[in-house]
């Protein structure tokens, strides 16, 4: 089943909605976490933004599409390096970045951002590129997808090797 949103969006996009969501409801609502949860939060940025320059270098290193709204002009399959351990690093990134922001901002109502926006993205970017990958690379992708878990992990399963 098509939505009307699917690959519409730029993540990027949403991902500065998403941030903006954190900035709005941490305003809205007093302050309550434990002090260290804000260093927890700043960790988490600092790690997400690591994770987009990994990747990112990557896609640059092997010449294909940094445009997740269009897969169907990937030129190749990226299954090493920091994809090895998730097919999705830069949505686990912006992810990341977006629960360090919440807990930063010591925003209890703010931390139901994260999930939402990671939510959102899997039902509107993730599945539609993954039936586009499926469609172009087909069995090399299907293998990647039984190693290598969407968000993050890998799998030691008999059918993967």
């Amino acid at each position: 089943m098509r939505h009307s949103l699917e690959l519409k969006v730029p993540p990027a996009i949403v991902f500065a909605g998403a941030l903006f969501a954190v900035w709005l409801l941490s305003r809205l609502s007093e302050p309550g976490f434990w002090w260290g949860l804000e260093l927890a939060g700043r960790l988490l940025i600092g790690a997400g933004a690591l994770v987009i320059v990994a990747a990112t270098l990557q896609f640059r290193r092997h010449r294909t599409t940094l445009d997740p709204r269009e897969p169907d002009k990937a030129t190749a399959l990226l299954t090493r390096g920091i994809f090895a351990f998730s097919r999705n690093p830069i949505y686990l990134a912006f992810g990341l970045i977006v629960l360090g922001f919440a807990l930063a901002a010591e925003s209890v109502a703010a931390l139901i951002v994260a999930p939402s926006f990671m939510a959102y993205l899997q039902l509107f970017q993730i599945k539609p590129e993954e039936a586009y990958l499926r469609q172009k690379f087909g069995q090399r992708y299907l293998n990647y997808c039984q190693r290598t878990r969407r968000w993050l992990g890998r799998t030691l399963t008999d059918d993967a090797r």
